[in-house]
């Protein structure tokens, strides 16, 4: 993952559009911390979610589905970015905040997509809107949620590989934050025995003892072609990915989890495997998804 040139942060409003919502004013904490450091434009969106058809020019701009003081809240995000003289604009649309956000990502080639997860989508867990967004746009998508909310700038981070070409995305994404921010780094994987291994006859532990190192070689091969000189731990076990995320997120209280995603369609094909879904039900920390150039069908931005 290169630098983000162009990060875009979906804001709601509380019922009567006096306020940002909790969710998403910790998003916005993040992106404008995020761009600060980037030192990249930040495009502000509003989605409504009551039509069917694009409104979106500038927050300078009225319709129906905005009121005084909504506008007001919008006015006063942009006047935060001025302050720090952060690039961008408001943008509002009349549309699902999944559908704007990926038109704003296909029309103006933003790179990192910035969400809050409300907390009364879900109790634990991405909610259904984040989830959403995962799930359909073609961009890197940051979750801010749970611990990672309370540090914009994370002090932990553990990033997650299945060994793909994706997973080693994902270490370098997470490589990339980690130097910005001056992170700790872990990095899992997290391996299982085939049949064909439990059925060979071999003893357990020297199998997987040999597996172990293996796959700790592949991981620290995937950590030498980020390129990157950030001082990653690697930590690789016999065991179910989810379980071996959910322990090493807890274990090294991580404020960032990194995944890589390979599918538009859903997240059956998360880069940990089939089981990421279930990770991402109860993973309690900020999420960054990372996806690949052909992510889905629609053309991604050029990086």
């Amino acid at each position: 993952m290169q630098p983000p040139k162009h990060l875009l942060v979906a804001l709601d409003l509380e019922p009567g559009g006096a306020e940002l919502t909790l969710s998403s004013r910790r998003a916005l904490t993040e992106a404008l911390v995020l761009a600060t450091e980037f030192k990249t434009r930040l495009d502000v969106i509003h989605s409504t979610g009551i039509a069917t058809y694009e409104f979106a020019e500038s927050y300078a701009l009225r319709h129906e589905g905005l009121s005084d003081a909504g506008q007001a809240v919008l006015d006063g995000v942009m006047g935060e970015l001025e302050q720090l003289e952060i690039p961008g604009q408001a943008l509002i649309y009349e549309e699902k905040p999944w559908v704007a956000l990926t038109r704003e990502v296909e029309q103006r080639g933003a790179d990192l997509v910035i969400v809050g997860r409300r907390d009364d989508e879900e109790r634990s867990g991405l909610g259904r809107v984040s989830k959403k967004i995962v799930h359909v746009v073609p961009a890197e998508v940051l979750v801010v949620q749970g611990r990672g909310a309370e540090q914009p700038r994370p002090k932990t981070i553990v990033a997650a590989t299945d060994l793909s070409e994706v997973g080693g995305l994902a270490i370098g994404a997470a490589a990339l934050f980690a130097k910005h921010f001056s992170s700790k780094l872990h990095v899992i994987h997290a391996f299982q025995l085939t049949m064909t291994e439990h059925m060979s006859g071999r003893d357990r532990a020297e199998l997987v003892k040999e597996l172990a190192t293996e796959a700790r070689s592949a991981v620290a091969e995937q950590i030498r072609s980020t390129g990157s000189s950030v001082e990653a731990k690697v930590h690789v076990g016999c065991t179910t990915p989810h379980r071996a995320i959910d322990e090493a997120i807890e274990r090294y209280q991580a404020d960032l989890l990194v995944l890589g995603t390979t599918s538009r369609g859903g997240l059956a094909n998360l880069v940990i495997g089939n089981v990421a879904e279930r990770v991402l039900e109860t993973v309690k920390t900020s999420i960054l998804a990372v996806k690949p150039d052909d992510f889905g069908a629609s053309k991604r931005p050029k990086k």
